[in-house]
């Protein structure tokens, strides 16, 4: 019999740790090894300057992914990155996925610390496999030439 997975979802703190224990998982994600890994001051700069805010999935009090958000300036809900570490893609959990749903529920925290109403959650895809999982979750391609999609949320 398996052993029972917990999942869990929660904003992190704007802190160095933050940034450096969600970096490795990203570059994870990619299957970017350890040694290769660079902190993008980017956004290091953006969270820690509270511009950019971090939300994880636990699974069994392990993060194992997690998502950048920012503002636009039209007041989208900006999904900077989501990523999953490797070892839980494509496990049936859909870490990702409900990552993301996690955190358009907690659009009214995202407003509350943003100061902004929120309409629309915009995003970035990479490949047709991605193109379909957020059609999947309601996102529409508003911009094939870089591929941007968006939700009402």
């Amino acid at each position: 019999m398996g052993e029972k997975v917990t999942i869990e979802y929660e904003l992190l703190p704007p802190t160095e740790e933050t940034v450096i224990q969600m970096e490795g998982i990203r570059f994870n994600s990619y299957g970017i090894k350890e040694d290769n890994w660079f902190i993008n001051n980017h956004y290091q700069k953006n969270i820690l300057d509270g511009k950019m805010l971090v939300f994880a999935c636990k699974v069994n009090d392990e993060i194992k992914a997690g998502c950048y958000v920012s503002i636009t300036r039209r007041n989208m809900l900006f999904i900077e990155h989501l990523f999953v570490a490797l070892d839980c893609q494509e496990t049936g959990l859909r870490l990702g996925r409900n990552l993301l749903t996690y955190v358009h529920n907690h659009k009214k925290n995202i407003e509350e610390y943003f100061s902004v109403p929120i309409q629309y959650s915009y995003l970035e895809y990479g490949s047709t496999k991605a193109k379909t999982i957020y059609e999947k979750i309601g996102y529409c391609e508003f911009n094939n030439t870089i591929g941007c999609m968006k939700k009402a949320i």
